[in-house]
C-alpha cells in the first residue's frame, strides 16, 4: 500500500491500531492458557522427582504427601500470579521485532519469555524441604538447575500445548501486520519531514 494523501494515512493509522487491540486480544487468551499450563507443569515436575528420587519418596506417607501437593500447588499459584501480573503490562508484547521462524512460540519474544521460563525455579525450595537434594554442578553443564524437571525450555514442555501454540502463531500473526503497518507509517511521516525540510530549504534563494 502506498500513501499518497492524509485520508490514506489516516486509513493506515486506523489498521494499525487495530492490529494493536488484535494484540492485546490474544495476549488475553494466552495468559488464560498459561495460567492453566504453568500449574500443571508444577504438577508434572513435582510428580517427576517424587518417581525419580525413590529413597526419599518411599518413606513418605499419606500426611507428607498430602502436604507436599499441598505445597507445590500453594508455591506455584503464588508465582503463576506473580507472572501473569508482569505479563499484564502490554507493551511487552508490542515491543519486538517479528521473526519468521518458530512461530508456534513465544521464546522470540524475549521479553515474555524471559518472565515465563524460569517459573520452575519457584519449586526448588519445596524440593529441598521434603529432602529432595538438587544436583551437584555439572562443569559439563553449567546452566543446568539443581532440579531439571523444572526445565521449561518452550511451550513444547506444557502437557497438550497445542492451543498455545496456535495462539502463539496467530499473536506472530498480527505482529507482523502490526509491524508492517507501523513501519510504513514510519516511511510516509519522514517522507514528509524531508519534503517539507527541502520547501523551507528552497523557499530562500
Amino acid at each position: 500500500m502506498e500513501i499518497k494523501s492524509q485520508i490514506d494515512l489516516d486509513k493506515l493509522q486506523q489498521r494499525y491500531n487495530e492490529e494493536r487491540e488484535e494484540i492485546f486480544k490474544i495476549a488475553s487468551q494466552i495468559l488464560a492458557e498459561l495460567e492453566v499450563k504453568l500449574l500443571d507443569f508444577a504438577n508434572m515436575a513435582a510428580e517427576q522427582v517424587f518417581k525419580s528420587n525413590k529413597d526419599v519418596s518411599k518413606k513418605f506417607d499419606q500426611t507428607i504427601m498430602f502436604n507436599f501437593k499441598k505445597d507445590i500447588r500453594r508455591v506455584a499459584q503464588d508465582k503463576i500470579d506473580s507472572i501473569i501480573k508482569e505479563l499484564g503490562d502490554e507493551n511487552i508484547w508490542l515491543a519486538v521485532t517479528y521473526n519468521h521462524s518458530d512461530r508456534d512460540s513465544l521464546t522470540h519474544n524475549t521479553k515474555v519469555w524471559t518472565i515465563i521460563k524460569n517459573f520452575g525455579e519457584s519449586l526448588w525450595d519445596v524440593f529441598k524441604k521434603y529432602g529432595y537434594a538438587p544436583m551437584p554442578p555439572n562443569p559439563t553443564q553449567p546452566d543446568m538447575p539443581p532440579y531439571k524437571e523444572t526445565v521449561l525450555e518452550d511451550i513444547t514442555k506444557f502437557n497438550k500445548p497445542d492451543q498455545l501454540r496456535l495462539l502463539c502463531i496467530k499473536y506472530w500473526f498480527h505482529v507482523s501486520e502490526y509491524c508492517k503497518f507501523g513501519n510504513m507509517i514510519k516511511k510516509y511521516i519522514k517522507k514528509e519531514e524531508d519534503q517539507s525540510l527541502e520547501e523551507i530549504w528552497k523557499s530562500i534563494e
